[in-house]
């Protein structure tokens, strides 16, 4: 475990409320503390003078290996962190970032953050103990089937010990500070050697989103990492090309199981289904593919849980799906998640799965609002019932679309339903909405008004449309597809 992660392992801890009326934690000290899983006699210090702390882990001589330290120095302005070992040779230097006071370890923002379990009743006074000459306040109890005791310096607002463990089982030292100053630590602890000036950070979190999709980081979220919103939306995926953000115009698959519990002792077990161009099938769990619900390169998913397994396929040969866990994060009643691919030419590098929270991302356009032809879909052309009607298809595509098949006598017939039908297809020109004309048309015969105006019909689709009117298959001509 890193040491800069040992603190934070106490989250299934808690701390009393009353630390959150104190004043802020001091800026300026000196903190050594045991090391849980290190070597007897290993020791990690860390001290800290306003923007600037420095953590030193000692490792005592052990098995012919001389004693030695390692020093990280963290930047709490710039949030970037250098480490070295004096003892390397030649001298290296590693950099890196950390988001915030917690990621680097610091024991009383650690100790802020753990006030919710007294606060709740679970943990409870349990006396008092004095360790290290520091008085402290013990308080024992459990959390989510973890025993837990913790004794707090009251005066300092700080964990001076921290034990957990399984019920019955031997109780694991998690915090053991063994001094505390609070003067301010030497100026010279906070140089960094000279051949640790070369070694940059690698990019924060914000700045690859901003790479990526040429936006400000702070307008993005990455999907991957939870825990998901309590409140809930409606998620629309784009699927898009890093840096262009232009959407990725070919087709692709997507898979869903919204019933995944993280909980679950026997988690599911996926299938999928490999063809030879990269399509793909799914099965397992609640898996399974929505494929048909892509509307202009977008997916819309009403109201999932919190977490569910979501994945993009993009068809390439002789590769197959698959899916991940995906948060839901809701900035907006409708919010916007776009799966950003890395190098479109080659989609098997994969892609970033981005939450737009603000921005110009953050806005779904109109065009993505409104229900659109599902992406498998035969996209019919206004004149598809002139074609219809001159390979004298008309029983057929009365036989798919319904109530245009009526052969009672009650719709014209033969030469005059050609020149009607011929007319109507080219007035459909100047409809608003020409890109569905055999849905117009659909709609047309449903009316039984030949000589409905153009607008009307118009109208009367978007009516349609909004009601969910206007879902069933049909097949002409030897295309197929969906409205």
């Amino acid at each position: 475990m890193s040491t800069p992660r040992i603190l934070a392992c106490l989250g299934i801890l808690a701390l009393s409320s009353y630390l959150q009326a104190q004043a802020p934690p001091p800026t300026a000290y000196a903190i050594a503390q045991t090391v849980a899983g290190a070597d007897p006699g290993s020791l990690m210090t860390i001290y800290r003078s306003g923007s600037h702390a420095l953590s030193d882990m000692y490792y005592p001589a052990a098995s012919g290996t001389p004693a030695r330290h390692v020093y990280t120095f963290y930047d709490l302005t710039t949030h970037t962190s250098h480490t070295w070992d004096p003892s390397i040779k030649p001298p290296s230097c590693g950099a890196g970032a950390f988001s915030g006071p917690a990621d680097w370890g610091d024991p009383f923002e650690t100790t802020t953050e753990l006030t919710a379990g007294i606060a709740k009743g679970e943990l409870k006074p349990a006396g008092n103990e004095t360790l290290s000459g520091i008085p402290t306040k013990v308080y024992t109890g459990s959390s989510q089937g973890t025993d837990i005791k913790v004794w707090l310096d009251e005066k300092d607002g700080l964990v001076i010990r921290a034990t957990v463990g399984a019920p019955g089982a031997a109780m694991l030292t998690m915090v053991n500070i063994v001094h505390v100053s609070f003067a301010p630590p030497a100026p010279t602890l906070f140089t960094l050697p000279a051949y640790c000036a070369p070694y940059k950070a690698p990019p924060t979190p914000a700045e690859l989103m901003a790479a990526e999709t040429g936006d400000n980081g702070a307008n993005w979220v990455n999907a991957i990492y939870g825990p998901g919103s309590k409140n809930s939306c409606s998620i629309l995926v784009h699927v898009v090309a890093a840096k262009t953000m232009a959407p990725l115009n070919r087709k692709f698959q997507a898979g869903i199981d919204t019933t995944y519990n993280q909980d679950d002792p026997t988690p599911p077990h996926y299938v999928f289904g490999v063809g030879e161009d990269g399509t793909s099938t799914y099965a397992g769990g609640g898996l399974h593919e929505i494929t048909n619900q892509i509307r202009n390169y977008t997916i819309r998913i009403d109201n999932p849980p919190a977490y569910f397994n979501f994945g993009i396929n993009i068809p390439t040969p002789h590769r197959g799906a698959s899916v991940g866990l995906i948060y839901r994060q809701c900035f907006a009643p409708v919010t916007n998640l776009y799966y950003v691919i890395k190098d479109p030419a080659n989609p098997a590098d994969g892609g970033d799965w981005l939450y737009a929270k603000a921005g110009k991302y953050a806005t779904t356009p109109r065009t993505d609002r409104e229900p659109q032809e599902p992406q498998k879909s035969y996209v019919a052309h206004p004149f598809r019932a002139e074609l219809i009607l001159r390979q004298s298809r008309r029983i057929e595509a009365a036989e798919q679309l319904g109530n245009v098949g009526e052969t009672d006598g009650k719709h014209p017939s033969g030469a005059k339903a050609r020149i009607i039908l011929l007319a109507f297809s080219a007035r459909l020109k100047s409809c608003p909405d020409t890109r569905q004309g055999l849905e117009l048309l659909q709609i047309h015969a449903r009316t039984k008004h030949p000589e409905i105006s153009v607008l009307n019909l118009c109208s009367t689709l978007r009516q349609e449309r909004g009601h969910g009117l206007i879902a069933r298959n049909f097949r002409i001509g030897g295309d197929s597809g969906t409205t």
